[in-house]
């Protein structure tokens, strides 16, 4: 599946600034997720805000729940405390 290949690829890491992951927001069109970080994590609020008057806005958002859902298991399962923090912080509390 083309997305599992995209976001696995991306790298675990959490810096201040603006993160992304490139991922299919549907069939035929490509979309680059980003949002903003500091240092007490993923600001929900900054999430596909590119895409917020844009159609892809909505595939683009229930994208981002998948990758930051899957990243919460990478790093829980590599035991890595700051990611885990961050991406299943956010994981949790997106709401797309």
């Amino acid at each position: 599946m083309k997305l599992t290949a995209r976001w696995m690829a991306a790298a675990l890491l959490i810096s201040s600034g603006a993160a992304s992951a490139n991922i299919d927001c549907n069939d035929t069109d490509d979309c680059n997720i980003l949002w903003e970080s500091d240092s007490n994590g993923i600001i929900l609020g900054s999430i596909c805000q590119d895409y917020r008057y844009k159609p892809e806005y909505k595939s683009c958002k229930k994208a981002a729940k998948e990758i930051l859902t899957s990243r919460c298991d990478i790093a829980t399962r590599h035991q890595n405390p700051l990611h885990k923090k961050h991406y299943c912080t956010a994981a949790r509390n997106f709401k797309p």
